[in-house]
This record gives structure tokens, sequence and C-alpha cells, in this order.
């Protein structure tokens, strides 16, 4: 299920008032606007915008197109930050067999969560990482990725944020 009637809510509209802001701001962008029952149809899920009107939707509610679609796991994006934010705890072990995970283990660690995170969240992964790689060139997190196996790291990361759950008896 999309999150149109969700957005519209945080902004405390009715859907009339929605699709009076809605149509203005698809004016500024020289877009044919929409009517209330149209709207309603999309807000239901009884039809579906057209790829173009999905991105004026995210535009305009100031999200991402696969957020707005319903697309993105919001609890296992939950469960992907919980475990980063674990992992940057000190006092928080984690075991490979016998031997503690060394800190640089739980920073690559950190890395194909934020990875994974990345990817759950719509956004093209493979230029972030690029960019980044280009930026941080002399860093551990370069090194890490410069194999560029971002779709391996970023199944590892989900495969970690899910030790979050046993970890925690979730």
């Amino acid at each position: 299920m999309n999150r149109i009637r969700e957005e519209r809510k945080k902004k405390d509209l009715s859907q009339s008032q929605l699709v009076q802001a809605f149509n203005e701001f698809l004016k500024d962008r020289k877009t044919k606007p929409i009517t209330i029952p149209t709207f309603s149809r999309w807000e239901n899920s009884v039809s579906n915008p057209t790829e173009k009107m999905w991105s004026n939707l995210a535009d305009f509610f100031q999200t991402s197109v696969p957020y707005i679609k319903g697309e993105i796991d919001t609890e296992l994006i939950a469960k992907i930050a919980k475990m980063a934010f674990c992992l940057l705890e000190p006092s928080f072990s984690v075991e490979l067999g016998t031997e503690p995970l060394p800190e640089k283990g739980k920073k690559g660690c950190i890395g194909i969560l934020l990875i994974a995170l990345i990817k759950q969240l719509g956004l093209n992964t493979e230029d972030i990482i690029k960019e980044l790689s280009l930026k941080l060139e002399e860093s551990d997190f370069a090194s890490m990725i410069s194999n560029n196996n971002v779709e391996g790291m970023s199944k590892a990361g989900l495969k970690l944020a899910n030790i979050y759950d046993e970890i925690f008896g979730i």
C-alpha cells in the first residue's frame, strides 16, 4: 500500500485541500492538474499514478519515489539503524567464532549496514559509493568497497541487520 494518505495527513490537509496545493505545484512544473476523484483513487490504491506523477508526488511531499509508493520497508530500515548504533557502542561485543570482532571489523560492519540502508531507501548505491570512495580514497572504507561488490555487501548488511533480532530476542 502506498503512503499518499499518510503523507497527506502529516500535512493536516483534506483531500480537497491537498489536491488544490498539489495542482499549484504541478502548475509550476507545467503539468496537467488532477481531480479530487483521481487523487482519492491513488490514495486508496484503486489506481496508480504514472511514473512521472509518482515523481511529482515524491517531490511535493519531499520524499523518495520508493517511499511514497510504499516500497520501502521502514521496519527493516529501523533494524539496520539499530544494529549500526549497537556496533558504535564500545561495550557491544560481536564474536566471530570464539574471537571478538576487532574495532576495524565493527567499522566494516557499519559500512556494510549503511550500504544496505542506502539500497533500502531506493537511492543509487553505486553512485554514492563511487562518490565516497573518491573523497575518501585513503580510508579503510574505500579499500573495503574497492572490489565494487555493492550488491553482495548490501545482502551482507541485511543479514547483519537480522542478527539484531537474534541478539535482542525480537
